[in-house]
């Protein structure tokens, strides 16, 4: 780190807002071609992961920046 401390750069990163983080789901999609769930539901990928998870409605009320 350039200067700060771990705590002073944690404050930094944290301080004022919350973050997400998505990853993808690649691989976990690949191996269910073969050998779908047993459920039956979809696992999210990027382009479909509001819709499968159910976010779309929280996502739509978020306030735009």
């Amino acid at each position: 780190m350039t200067g700060m401390t771990i705590e002073e750069g944690i404050n930094q990163v944290f301080d004022g807002g919350g973050h997400v983080v998505i990853l993808g789901a690649g691989a976990s999609i690949a191996s269910t071609l073969r050998n779908p769930e047993k459920t039956g539901k979809s696992l999210p990928s990027m382009d479909n992961f509001s819709k499968v998870v159910g976010l779309e409605d929280l996502i739509r009320m978020s306030p735009k920046s």
